[in-house]
């Protein structure tokens, strides 16, 4: 039996051509190329690779991603929070001031009732040596300490007396600020200047004006830790109070993140503004293409703290000896909870935003490819 199609113009074309135009259609499915990897493909990758791990970003993920705040990574520096409770050192110095209830008292008469015993230097073995009180262990004290021990020797031997001490030359009390402010340098911790606040404000604020843009590394012994200008005026970070020795380092941030994949705009995108969402970043990345991209696999690659992965799934166990592994979060675009989750998900400096390909988009690329050549077939 045989077989053919007759056209318009009475021509008959043979079973031949159509065995041709299958055979192209065979070649053109095989040469479609793709974006990069599919869905599939980075589930697949969860299989073959121990140490990563793909997490739906949902309310729970952006729940753990709040308690994870900026707050938790400086609650190790919020060591004091009043004025008066600066460590004192080897050679600072202290300016004491007493007061007396009795008209005639021991550094008092009636025309004074104010005593100034002068300024006291902090010798080599910590110690400084006040009238009528003896010596005072003053090194790795505080100035409110200080007082105390001044005010318990002194209530013994007249009434009520009311001390004062001012520091008045720190030489371990000094913190050093850097960078982009319009007063850099060292600064002697004293009463008005206790906190990081405090230390920014004193010298100058930011001298590009872009707080938005500005981020701060707080540096103490061998701990350090990085924040924004804008969190700590925000509240975010509380206001750390400070301790001498206390390095500060304020830096224009231009933090930026990469879109690739079946993405309207693909590249390296700059933050516009301190906080960016993912939804937000997917907009800034002018969205998903139509009809090639699949909004249920849109993919966020971070690297991530282990133990931090460990508290959202217990049962992970890979450990890397930096403490830090490979992380895909994934977003279904169609599921409204992870839409409303996305607007809440923060990306940070240096993620990857992968969109994925749908699973109809090489057909539908090879057919547009076949398309023309079928209508020439069909015309031979």
């Amino acid at each position: 039996m045989s077989f053919s199609i007759e056209n318009k113009g009475g021509t008959v074309l043979n079973k031949k051509k159509y065995l041709l135009l299958f055979l192209v259609v065979g070649m053109l499915m095989g040469c479609v190329s793709r974006n990069g990897p599919s869905f599939s493909d980075l589930h697949d990758a969860q299989q073959s690779n121990p140490g990563l791990i793909v997490l739906p970003i949902n309310s729970n993920v952006v729940g753990s991603r709040l308690v994870e705040s900026p707050f938790n990574n400086v609650s190790d520096f919020l060591t004091r929070s009043f004025p008066g409770s600066v460590k004192l050192g080897v050679g600072d110095k202290i300016n004491i001031y007493v007061w007396e209830s009795a008209s005639l008292g021991l550094f008092t008469n009636a025309q004074k009732g104010v005593a100034d015993l002068g300024v006291f230097q902090i010798a080599d073995n910590g110690y400084i040596t006040v009238p009528y009180v003896g010596s005072v262990l003053a090194k790795g004290n505080t100035i409110e300490g200080v007082r105390a021990i001044i005010v318990s020797r002194l209530s013994r031997k007249t009434i009520d007396p009311q001390v004062e001490v001012k520091l008045t030359q720190g030489m371990e009390s000094k913190v050093n600020i850097l960078g982009v402010v319009n007063k850099p340098g060292v600064y002697t911790l004293n009463s008005g200047l206790t906190t990081l606040r405090a230390l920014i404000a004193a010298a100058g604020g930011v001298s590009t004006g872009l707080t938005d843009f500005t981020g701060i590394t707080f540096s103490r012994d061998s701990r350090t830790v990085d924040f924004t200008l804008q969190d700590l005026l925000a509240g975010v970070v509380p206001d750390i109070p400070l301790v001498g020795g206390d390095q500060i380092q304020l830096v224009e941030n231009s933090k930026s993140f990469t879109v690739l994949g079946s993405a309207g705009a693909q590249g390296l995108v700059k933050f516009p503004k301190n906080r960016v969402s993912l939804l937000e970043a997917i907009a800034l990345s002018k969205g998903l293409v139509d009809d090639v991209a699949n909004p249920q696999g849109v993919f966020l690659l971070r690297r991530e703290r282990a133990d931090f992965i460990r508290s959202l799934d217990s049962s992970y166990a890979y450990a890397t000896h930096d403490g830090m592994v490979d992380v895909v979060y994934e977003l279904n675009m169609r599921s409204s909870e992870a839409l409303f989750a996305s607007k809440k998900f923060e990306v940070k400096d240096g993620d990857s935003i992968f969109m994925t390909n749908s699973y109809d988009a090489g057909i539908k690329k090879a057919l547009s490819v076949l398309l023309p050549f079928a209508t020439a077939v069909s015309r031979f």
